[in-house]
C-alpha cells in the first residue's frame, strides 16, 4: 500500500495527465500487478496508467523518478496501444531468489530433490502450450481450491553466496490469488517452517509473460 501511495503521489507531482473514472469519487485509471508479500524485495514490479494525452517513454520515466522516494526506481517505461491484458493475468511465471542464512539448516537431500528434474513425477505432469509443466491433478479439476503448493514449481537451482549463504533460484507458475500465498508455497517446496522462512531474504528477480519461454 505504501508503494501504491508513493506512485500515485509521484504521478500527480510529475504533472502526468491520466484518465479518471467517472462517478461521485473519480479515481485515476491506474492498476498494479499482484502485491508483493511483506518483507520481500523486488526488481520487477509493474503498474499501468491510462494517459489522457501522449507522452514519450523517456519523459515519463524522468518525471516519475524525480518524484519517487529513495529505494523506488523506474527501470523502464513502455507506451502500449490498443487493448492489453490486465497485469493480474499478463504474466505466466515468476522467478524468486531465496537466500537462506547459514544458521538456517536445510537438508542437502531436500535441496537436491527440489532442484532435480526427478523431483517431479514424470507420469503426473505434462507440458503446457507455453512450455510450463502442469500437474495432471490440476488438469482434471482446474477449479479445485485445494492444491499442493509444490505443483506451482517450474524449475529450481541453487548456489552459494559470497557470505556462504545458500541461494535458491525458484521459478513458480503464477496462479490466481486465493490459492495460497507465496510464503506458504515456498515453505512447502523447501520443506521448512514459516518461522525459518521469515529469516530468509526473498527477492523477486524476474517475471515471464504468457508465451515467453522459461
Amino acid at each position: 500500500l505504501d508503494t501504491v501511495r508513493a506512485l500515485l503521489r509521484a504521478v500527480r507531482r510529475a504533472g502526468i495527465e491520466g484518465v479518471y473514472s467517472r462517478g461521485f469519487s473519480p479515481r485515476l485509471r491506474l492498476s498494479f500487478g499482484r502485491p508483493l508479500p511483506l518483507g520481500c524485495t523486488s526488481e520487477c514490479e509493474f503498474f499501468d496508467i491510462k494517459l489522457a494525452r501522449r507522452y514519450g517513454p523517456d519523459s515519463i520515466k524522468h518525471s516519475l523518478q524525480s518524484h519517487l522516494p529513495e529505494g523506488l526506481s523506474v527501470e523502464e517505461v513502455q507506451v502500449l496501444e490498443g487493448d492489453n491484458p490486465s497485469l493480474a493475468i499478463a504474466f505466466r511465471a515468476v522467478q524468486y531468489e531465496v537466500e537462506v542464512p547459514r544458521e538456517c539448516r536445510i537438508n542437502d537431500d531436500d535441496v537436491e530433490r527440489i532442484c532435480s528434474d526427478n523431483a517431479l513425477p514424470a507420469d503426473g505432469w505434462r507440458m503446457a502450450d507455453d512450455g510450463l509443466r502442469i500437474a495432471e491433478s490440476e488438469i482434471r479439476n482446474p477449479k479445485s481450491k485445494v492444491q499442493n503448493p509444490t505443483t506451482r514449481l517450474v524449475r529450481a537451482s541453487w548456489r552459494y553466496g559470497d557470505d556462504g549463504a545458500r541461494v535458491l533460484s525458484i521459478v513458480l507458475r503464477e496462479e490466481p490469488s486465493g490459492k495460497g500465498g507465496l510464503k506458504e508455497t515456498l515453505s512447502s517446496i523447501l520443506g521448512i517452517p514459516r518461522e525459518t522462512l521469515e529469516k530468509c531474504r526473498i527477492h523477486k528477480k524476474k517475471v515471464y509473460g504468457k508465451g515467453e519461454g522459461v
